[in-house]
């Protein structure tokens, strides 16, 4: 019963502090990214601490908390996919401490197969809250593709219908150069975010989780 209750105490004031960390992505602007990792990594130390199962019931009232108060929704939608992602890193680590670790291929496919199923739905989150907010219908404005889904042009469509048009109907010979050099960047961005992203993590967990090198 003491565990339980320590348990819950240091969660709730990790949770006060990842809520006062999104709340300063939108004053701190010039430190958004930093904050948002910050407000992630929180998430790991509770797991580290006591278990996956606290961490997330900490990142979800979090993000509920931050999104009735903090001024940038997206945010909050940035910081629970990092969140999720830091308690499966976590998760990896742990297993490794009491003797269950995966081979390094093992552990890295695990992490990259999160990572990009967690990239791909913050995306299509994104693209979907903000067509339903907004009420827009223009998607050549957002994506300006040379093959648009019929009716685009006459405002038929909506944004998110236009995406599964260019992610699943679109021919491949039918995108220019441009545009490739524009997916193969965004791509690359996205994995190199995700290195440094989860390097920091080990950083930070050694610091202040207290983890032995690996």
């Amino acid at each position: 019963m003491r565990l339980y209750v320590k348990n819950i105490a240091v969660a709730g004031m990790l949770t006060a502090l990842t809520v006062v960390l999104l709340y300063l992505t939108a004053i701190l602007q010039w430190n958004t990214i930093f904050l948002l990792a910050l407000a992630a990594y929180l998430a790991g130390t509770l797991s580290h601490l006591t278990t996956a199962r606290y961490a997330a019931a900490e990142m979800a009232a979090a993000g509920i908390l931050s999104f009735l108060f903090a001024p940038v929704k997206t945010y909050v939608l940035i910081y629970l996919l990092l969140a999720i992602y830091v308690i499966v890193a976590e998760a990896v680590c742990k297993a490794r401490s009491k003797g269950n670790a995966l081979s390094r291929g093992k552990e890295w496919g695990i992490k990259a197969l999160v990572w990009h199923a967690l990239v791909v739905t913050g995306g299509l989150l994104t693209v979907f809250c903000f067509s339903l907010l907004t009420g827009t219908t223009k998607s050549q404005v957002f994506f300006p593709l040379s093959s648009m889904p019929p009716g685009a042009q006459d405002d038929q469509v909506s944004a998110l219908q236009s995406v599964f048009y260019i992610l699943f109907s679109e021919p491949v010979s039918e995108f220019n150069t441009p545009e490739i050099l524009f997916w193969i960047g965004l791509v690359l961005a996205a994995d190199i975010f995700w290195i440094v992203f989860d390097r920091a993590y080990l950083v930070y967990g050694r610091l202040v989780n207290l983890r032995l090198p690996s």
